[in-house]
């Protein structure tokens, strides 16, 4: 049987007075997406699974999903459209080979997949146009 998918809470930090609102409204929203896969992660639950749950709890939308590495225990990297207000967070899904999901706002993450969120978004936009 599968082990369970684990949510690493690595959320936006505030660090200045000027950017607390914005920031903490951006943990907010993230957590409640963390909170979600949480409550999907079941064992032997596949990570799409998980995922398009969690999603559909929040309103969110999955952009794309691929693996990190093609082949056997790797990891994925799924990006995902987050309901904020009349806006929208834009959030990577990280599941590392051990099976550890950690959820990163795309503009603060350093993994590279973060740069082709927002435009994968705006095409998306223009498709449901």
């Amino acid at each position: 049987m599968d082990e369970p998918i684990l949510v690493d809470s690595k959320t936006a930090a505030s660090s200045g007075a000027a950017d607390d609102i914005g920031l903490a409204a951006l943990a907010m929203e993230t957590v409640e997406f963390e909170l979600a896969l949480q409550l999907q992660s079941l064992p032997g639950k596949a990570f799409e699974a998980v995922l398009a749950d969690a999603l559909e709890n929040v309103g969110g939308a999955l952009l794309f999903n691929m693996p990190v590495q093609p082949g056997v225990g790797s990891g994925h990297v799924a990006a995902v459209s987050l309901p904020s207000g009349e806006g929208r967070i834009l959030a990577l899904v990280i599941q590392s080979a051990d099976g550890i999901l950690r959820v990163e706002p795309a503009e603060q993450s350093a993994n590279p997949v973060a740069r082709i969120v927002p435009a994968y978004a705006g095409v998306m936009e223009h498709f449901a146009a």
